[in-house]
């Protein structure tokens, strides 16, 4: 028997591609589903990070006219814990309150330099619990000025 007068067909390449491409898209739809229990679902706390980020970058501590610029006022009183003054954009000292998260939700925000906490006026600009090494912490960073001085805002969610 010769190789030209082999049985095989358009019919069973296409149907041979068929069955291959139906197997890769099983395998690609079931291959994201494998790794989920070592990444974790933490989603919902990257979306909370950031969101609490925007907000006091470019509104609750500033002004929406000019985002990342903080009000040192509203800022200092922010971490202070005290009762907003009057002009902030923000209307309770309670941390979860003011970013608009569960109150459950373990939030710490910081302002840093050099990768230390910063300090206006006496007030240390850290507010919330330190994050626990157990879990996973989601990180939020946005570029913001104070008083003529570039910082970075920090929010950590677990």
């Amino acid at each position: 028997m010769s190789a030209t007068t082999r049985g095989q067909t358009t019919l069973d390449f296409a149907m041979a591609i068929g069955v291959f491409l139906l197997a890769l898209v099983f395998a690609l739809g079931v291959l994201p589903g494998m790794f989920a229990p070592f990444s974790g679902d933490s989603d919902a706390q990257v979306m909370k990070a950031d969101r609490s980020a925007a907000h006091l970058s470019e509104g609750h501590l500033g002004s929406p006219i000019r985002p990342t610029q903080l009000n040192a006022t509203c800022t200092v009183a922010f971490f202070d814990n005290a009762t907003p003054p009057a002009g902030c954009r923000y209307d309770t000292p309670d941390l979860t309150e003011a970013l608009g998260v569960e109150s459950g939700t373990r939030v710490n925000v910081t302002i840093e330099r050099a990768g230390a906490v910063a300090t206006v006026d006496g007030t240390t600009l850290a507010r919330g619990a330190s994050p626990s090494r157990k879990g996973d912490v989601s990180t939020a960073r946005r570029l913001v000025t104070l008083e003529g001085t570039t910082y970075q805002l920090v929010v950590r969610v677990w």
